[in-house]
């Protein structure tokens, strides 16, 4: 991985629809950051979830449970979300974006910004 890499998802999501995107890190990192935008009727019926999976046997995390929500979904707004979770090579992050409208097709935007650096509470954890 490059010191810093941005994955990006701009697909087109026909109705009823679940679309995954599967990223497996080749190194240990941080995950520092997720931007979604959301266009105008949409109707929040686009959906997005991000879902963590550990190599070292935790279990699957939904990287927003710190904020209290299972997906995010507008209609016209724009999420920066300081989202910062360490990974560790063989992690796969996998980002789900479901279409429950039966009728519109909807277009997904959004990014991941992945860092090699890691968190600075690891760092601070290796040196004890």
């Amino acid at each position: 991985m490059e010191p810093k890499e941005t994955i990006t998802i701009t697909e087109e999501i026909p109705p009823d629809t679940t679309e995954e995107f599967v990223h497996e890190f080749t190194s240990e990192g941080t995950i520092s950051g997720i931007s979604i935008d959301t266009y105008r009727g949409h109707e929040f019926g686009l959906r997005y979830f991000f879902v963590l999976e550990r190599t070292d046997g935790e279990n699957v995390l939904n990287l927003f449970q710190p904020i209290a929500r299972e997906f995010i979904a507008g209609n016209g707004e724009s999420f920066d979300l300081g989202v910062r979770r360490e990974v560790e090579q063989g992690d796969v992050l996998t980002v789900k974006v479901q279409n429950i409208s039966d009728q519109y097709l909807y277009h997904a935007n959004a990014r991941i910004e992945l860092d090699q650096e890691r968190g600075p509470l690891s760092q601070l954890m290796e040196v004890f």
